[in-house]
């Protein structure tokens, strides 16, 4: 592996999709233990929330609040109620990378970074040629 190359960890469903981000102190911790096992390959930990997951702003603070700030995030949210100001600046306020996936186009000229890096997915077809994200 190149010296440059750095690993991006998926949050664990349970987490994202089975707790939806409540009492997210177990999962953090067991994250922590794995995070430093990568030493200093690490990048940033996923944060994909389910598609059917609707904007929640205090569950989000809270979580931001509880993962330790050595542990870089970035959030893939996949409901369109979170794509809107308070939320990135609450994703800023915490220097977490946002992603957004799906954006319908009238929405592209509205995002902006909310740390120090930031990505799409544009509707498009994938690498298998169904329909799926191309990034």
């Amino acid at each position: 592996m190149p010296d440059s190359f750095r690993l991006s960890v998926k949050a664990p469903r349970g987490l994202t999709h089975g707790r939806r981000l409540y009492a997210p102190e177990v999962w953090i911790e067991r994250i922590g233990a794995g995070w430093h096992e990568l030493g200093d390959k690490r990048a940033v930990l996923l944060v994909q929330l389910a598609p059917s997951h609707a904007r929640d702003d205090a569950r989000l603070a809270y979580f931001l609040r509880v993962v330790p700030n050595w542990i870089r995030l970035t959030a893939e949210f996949r409901h369109p109620s979170w794509h809107c100001e308070e939320v990135f600046a609450l994703l800023e306020a915490h220097d977490v990378a946002g992603k957004t996936i799906a954006v319908p186009e009238r929405w592209l000229d509205q995002r902006k970074p909310c740390a120090r890096s930031y990505r799409f997915g544009l509707p498009g077809v994938s690498s298998t040629g169904q329909p799926g994200l191309w990034e």
